[in-house]
């Protein structure tokens, strides 16, 4: 479901999805009579595809849907009626018909500019669409793990390519005249010079076959990999060549072409300029705030950069200095939630901490807020706060998250997906593995004897026992202070543990695609809940006394009152459909973080 983790940087691979908070306090809370949305958040996108068409300017913004501008990117609101599937992994312009490829639901299509997005009549057979192109009057539609997809009536109706390239990944499309390519995940560019009935792959290839990118401008053919930098191409994707001057990272996620300026943009590094065709780099003079860039678009003299986390950013000096725009798309993509007394605080994906001291009502930003604004996790240990960043370590507030200093010697792996406390013990789940600390978060060191899968995607404390889920291997249990790990004896069937909480000596895991899992045996063995929730994907638990809850990839909170045995949906309205990435309570009010519309409150 979240292949746009994969698109991105190997941090997200763990990632988009999942964070889990089993923290709780007692404070003051106004509790509504149903789902209610707070207010303060920043409200900036994940911005992963951009195209134009005419004046209009579009945006994908994954989780939030199709945003439009008409005056040059400054200002965007949502279209009227939206696709059903928010989750927006692609766009492209055929004439006056926009394309949208979303996250699960296929093509949808628009004739008003962007304003009202209908489905397409057939849908190709894979509906997560990760790329889309146009050559003329043909479409094409590249999916995660079915190939290539042809429309020649307006993308109403969709079927396959005849020859599909070897790797049915593709991540890139482009036309250039009247060849095609496609690039795919793993097996380098593919070429067609039929309309994309038939493909081959190029006679010679880039050294890293992961294409994630490509443009043309004029007879020059540009190819962006996940991680040997820029290709180029003069005989119409035959041959390729590596840039003789490559940008810093390698890790090309967007590339466009705006008169004799081509543009790169990175996982990391910010966008990239070049002025020769593609054969040297140099970094642009004033950067995005977000310095990864999904998306790059051009509109005239104006140049568009969409960002994970920080919205959409203009250039109209091509390309050397960005400003953001003075309206931005909204999608407040909550990573975490934990509470210190009063004080709750959210984890922001792209815009740092914010804090909340009326139970969860108004939230204001940190005033010195961590030097990485990727938050992934938090956790709080008596009046001592921590926050894991996404490429930056761990991060401390002594002052109720007023402000953040970096630990003085952080974990040697600095992506922090889990944070979690036990007494004096704290522990971080990292992408190499588990650390420790025993000075409030000061000093980190690596367990002794690890996990045998080093991304631990989550974290908790079962009274004396510790747990630690893994991105691929199950549970691993701890009872020396996360010294050392052992699995768990009897696994859950679906090995991504993407959430844990405790409850008494109920211990729950919630899994990737596998639902809820129970142990009452301190984690040693592991059984399916009986009723799952409606969907099987659990990035977040937590627990309110003997009530059990659980947040949903697309269905909502789910809660349990027979010690998770059975679950049933919680409340009614928009956010029964949404993604639910971290949960925690606040006396008896229940916070809620959603991939796309910020956090919302519900009485328990």
């Amino acid at each position: 479901m979240r292949q746009v983790a994969l698109m991105v940087s190997p941090l997200l691979i763990a990632g988009l999805m999942g964070c889990s908070s089993n923290n709780s306090v007692t404070g003051p809370s106004t509790a509504p009579a149903q789902w209610s949305q707070t207010s303060g958040l920043p409200g900036v996108g994940i911005c992963v595809a951009l195209t134009t068409s005419g004046t209009t300017l579009l945006a994908g913004i994954h989780g939030a849907g199709v945003f439009r501008s008409t005056d040059g990117g400054l200002t965007w609101t949502p279209a009227t009626t939206q696709p059903t599937n928010l989750g927006i992994l692609s766009l492209t312009t055929s004439g006056t018909t926009l394309l949208a490829g979303t996250d699960g639901a296929g093509v949808f299509r628009s004739t008003d500019g962007g304003l009202t997005w209908t489905p397409a009549t057939t849908q190709p057979t894979n509906l997560t669409i990760l790329s889309l192109a146009a050559s003329g009057a043909t479409l094409l539609a590249g999916t995660d793990g079915s190939g290539v997809f042809r429309s020649t009536d307006g993308g109403l109706t969709w079927t396959p390519a005849t020859t599909q390239p070897i790797n049915p990944n593709v991540l890139s499309l482009t036309a250039s005249g009247t060849t095609l390519l496609a690039g795919t995940g793993g097996a380098g560019v593919f070429r067609s010079t039929d309309g994309g009935l038939t493909w081959t792959p190029a006679t010679t290839q880039p050294t890293d076959p992961g294409i994630r990118s490509l443009t043309a401008r004029g007879i020059t053919l540009l190819a962006g990999t996940l991680g040997a930098g820029v290709f180029r191409s003069t005989d119409d994707g035959l041959t390729w060549t590596q840039a003789t001057t490559q940008p810093t990272n390698s890790l090309i996620v967007s590339l466009t072409s705006s008169g004799t300026t081509l543009l790169a943009g990175t996982g990391g590094g910010g966008v990239f300029r070049s002025s020769d065709d593609g054969l040297t780099w140099t970094q642009a003079t004033t950067q995005p705030t977000n310095p990864n860039i999904l998306s790059l678009g051009a509109s005239g003299t104006t140049l568009l950069a969409g960002t994970l986390g920080a919205g959409v950013f203009r250039s109209t000096d091509g390309g050397l200095t960005w400003t953001p725009a003075t309206t931005q798309p909204t999608n407040a993509n909550i990573r975490a939630l934990t509470a210190s007394g009063t004080t709750l605080l959210a984890g922001i994906n792209g815009a740092g901490v914010f804090r909340s001291t009326d139970g969860g009502l108004i939230w204001t930003p940190a005033t010195t807020q961590p030097t990485n604004l990727n938050i992934d996790a938090l956790t709080a240990s008596g009046t001592t706060l921590l926050a894991g960043t996404g490429g930056s370590g761990v991060f401390r507030s002594t002052d109720g998250g007023l402000t953040w200093a970096p630990a003085t010697t952080q974990p040697t792996s600095p992506n922090i997906l889990s944070l979690t406390a036990s007494g004096t013990t704290l522990l971080a789940g990292t992408l190499g593995g588990v650390f420790r600390s025993t000075d409030d978060g000061l000093n980190w060191s690596p367990a002794t004897t690890q996990p045998t899968d080093p991304i631990i995607r989550s974290l908790t404390a079962g009274g004396t026992t510790l747990l630690a889920g893994t991105f691929g291997a199950g549970v691993f249990r701890s009872t020396d202070g996360g010294l050392t790990w052992t699995a768990a004896t009897t696994q859950p069937t679906n090995p991504s543990i993407r959430s844990l909480t405790a409850s008494g000596i109920t211990l729950l895991a919630g899994t990737f695609g596998g639902g809820v899992f129970r142990s009452t045996d301190g984690g040693l063995t592991w059984t399916a809940a009986t009723t799952q929730p409606t969907s099987l994907v659990i990035p977040s638990l937590t627990a309110s006394g003997t009530t059990l809850l659980a947040g949903t990839g697309g269905a909502g909170v789910f809660r349990s009152t027979d010690g998770g045995l059975t679950w049933t949906a919680l409340g009614k309205g928009p956010m029964t459909t949404a993604s639910v990435i971290a949960l925690a309570v606040s006396g008896t009010t229940l916070l809620a973080g959603t991939d796309n519309t910020g956090i919302w409150r519900y009485p328990l």
